[in-house]
């Protein structure tokens, strides 16, 4: 099977806008050149310089809390109540799934909430490593830019996020990995309890892709639900994912006909194959343990919809080095690298 390369987009043009152009090389590959720029791949952890891709971490027209064709426009019939949200101490929390990055894969619902919210809260990483030149978390900064876009009225309040144990001494298990994780939840819930104990306001937070895969959101909230001092009416707006986006960028059903399709980590990958998978959908990646499915085929995106946006599919086998290669440049020039792939056998 032939295998196929695509290079990153031109960040200068808007989504769907103007012309493709295609530059033959890069192996047995084409390089895509000119399209749009966006925003990082969805999902819900990204790697920055080792380690594995943390869980947890935007955009529509318009601005204010204006309609888009009247009030019942609005989908969601808790956005409208703005005011009462709280009364009595209660907050009400928009958890927003804000799509992999591109400033139109945001639902009209999601944009309400966002233009709703008296204020939207969001993790602020460290910078990684080498990234001189680039904002301290681009993540937080390309949520800026969406709520720029899409919600112009409402501040993007930002929490240095905890340090996560990423030694593999620490995380070396599937109990020892399960375990950081839990203490870094604890660690995000506290700060987050203290920003919202400090700011009054009812909360947007914008989820890359959906807030039901791979994000930690859900699960802090309900922590500091349980601590009993914040009063949060938490709801959750869907969001598309990264591995909508990796199936519509390369045309795919994302299983055979009447099979199955399975979801897992990078870090489970070779548990899931060993257990007789043939078709697996991999996110949260700290590096590609592939290199023991040579003849399987795999379709890749790196950042989906960001302006460094990268897909290639082919063999495993013949496309792994410029897969690792993509990946360290991505990294290299935007500081962050997320990517999601299908494995097929």
């Amino acid at each position: 099977m032939s295998s196929t390369v695509m290079l990153p987009k031109n960040a200068d043009v808007a989504q769907n806008s103007g012309s493709h152009g295609y530059a033959h090389g890069h192996g047995s590959g084409n390089e895509r050149g000119g399209g749009h720029g966006h925003d990082n791949g969805g999902g819900d952890g990204y790697a920055r310089g080792g380690g594995d891709g943390g869980d947890g971490d935007g955009y529509a027209p318009g601005g204010g809390h204006g309609d888009a064709g009247g009030a019942d426009a609005r989908s969601a019939a808790a956005v409208d109540a703005r005011g009462r949200a709280s009364e009595g101490g209660r907050r009400r929390v928009w958890v927003v799934g804000i799509g992999s990055g591109g400033l139109d894969q945001i639902t009209v619902e999601a944009v309400h909430a966002l233009q709703a919210a008296d204020y939207a809260l969001a993790a602020v990483k460290s910078a990684p490593a080498g990234a001189e030149g680039l904002p301290t978390d681009p993540l937080f900064a390309r949520r800026e830019v969406l709520l720029g876009r899409h919600a112009p009225n409402v501040e993007l309040v930002g929490v240095p996020d905890p340090e996560r144990e990423r030694s593999s001494s620490s995380t070396s298990t599937h109990g020892d990995y399960r375990g950081v994780v839990l203490d870094w939840h604890e660690a995000r819930a506290a700060a987050w309890e203290q920003a919202m104990a400090e700011r009054p306001g009812d909360v947007a937070i914008p989820v890359w892709g959906d807030p039901a895969f791979y994000d930690s959101t859900l699960r802090i909230l309900e922590r500091i639900r349980e601590r009993g001092r914040l009063d949060l009416d938490v709801q959750v707006l869907p969001g598309i994912s990264a591995l909508q986006v990796l199936a519509a960028r390369h045309r795919l059903v994302l299983h055979e006909i009447g099979g199955t399709v399975t979801v897992t980590t990078g870090r489970r990958l070779q548990e899931v194959v060993a257990g007789g998978v043939d078709n697996v959908l991999v996110m949260l990646n700290s590096d590609l343990p592939i290199d023991d499915l040579a003849d399987w085929h795999i379709w890749w995106g790196g950042n989906l919809g960001d302006a460094g946006e990268t897909l290639v599919s082919g063999r495993v086998g013949e496309v792994l080095p410029a897969l690792r290669a993509h990946r360290e440049r991505l990294r290299d020039e935007h500081g962050w690298v997320m990517d999601v792939y299908l494995l097929r056998r």
